[in-house]
């Protein structure tokens, strides 16, 4: 399952369940460090809401429970004028995407961009969304004073960034405003131009765990397959809502009855 996740301006504990089901082992993916070559904006609604977005691979079902963005906010300015982030997490375009509004393939362009091939999708993940305003933590950067910029990281990922897995293509970068909604751009390919068009990956990495044998969301036995797989793994419900970072073993059914939705 490839997603894309967009802006992250701090270590943020997500709490998100991404879903394929090895045996259990730590996650970790990082696009390695910031290149100097590139901040995107990347900012909540103020009035206007602008998104930065770069893609990661999973291969089994994995809780994500921090992620960590690396960008700018204006010089002195302190942690504190961080007022609220935002994570949203999408499925790769065409997945919860309105092709219809679209050409068509192959380039499924519209009237506002030349081609939706690989962007995200239209809309987020609704589940996977995290807030800080609602005490949750995702990202978009609200920053007292000035702006948040998305730094880049080099692509194709270079040391000490993680490789993609055999098979799976590194995606370029991709932003979009409130004006541009539903659509995206691709940052180097249709913004920045050249021959060749500059690409760029952006600077973040994932922790988490594997969850081997959890269940495969919108089928019946979703819910209960995952149970048994986090009490086996951890030793109990309980030790698995301590281990991932949930208040309360309620709170973790809740997010398994989310995860399990078709």
């Amino acid at each position: 399952m490839r997603l894309r996740v967009n802006l992250i301006a701090a270590t943020l504990t997500l709490g998100v369940w991404l879903a394929v089901p090895a045996w259990a082992q730590t996650f970790f993916f990082s696009t390695g460090n910031a290149d100097g070559r590139l901040g995107a904006l990347s900012q909540r609604p103020s009035p206007v809401e602008t998104e930065t977005a770069d893609d990661f691979a999973l291969t089994e079902t994995t809780f994500i429970s921090r992620a960590t963005i690396t960008g700018l906010i204006p010089l002195n300015a302190p942690l504190t004028n961080i007022k609220n982030v935002e994570v949203e997490l999408y499925h790769v375009f065409p997945l919860d995407s309105n092709v219809g509004r679209t050409s068509g393939p192959p380039t499924f362009s519209t009237p506002q961009v030349p081609t939706r091939v690989n962007s995200p999708a239209d809309v987020e993940i609704a589940p996977a969304t995290r807030d800080g305003s609602s005490g949750t933590l995702r990202p978009e950067a609200q920053v007292d004073g000035g702006d948040f910029l998305y730094l880049s990281a080099p692509r194709p990922i270079v040391a000490p960034g993680t490789p993609f897995p055999a098979g799976v293509t590194d995606l370029q970068a991709w932003i979009r405003n409130s004006s541009l909604v539903p659509d995206w751009l691709r940052i180097g390919t249709d913004i920045i131009d050249s021959t060749p068009a500059p690409t760029f990956n952006m600077t973040f990495s994932l922790n988490g765990e594997t969850v081997p044998e959890a269940g495969t969301p919108g089928q019946a036995n979703c819910v209960g397959k995952t149970v048994s797989a986090l009490a086996t793994q951890f030793g109990g419900l309980d030790a698995a809502s301590s281990t991932l970072g949930f208040s309360s073993v309620a709170a973790l059914q809740v997010a398994i009855g989310a995860f399990c939705e078709p």
